[in-house]
């Protein structure tokens, strides 16, 4: 479990919902 890259793609996502 790489918490790292998970919160990288938390990231991503969360990032795309603010720009919707």
């Amino acid at each position: 479990y790489a918490s790292g890259e998970i919160d990288q793609q938390e990231y991503q996502r969360i990032k795309t919902e603010l720009e919707k």
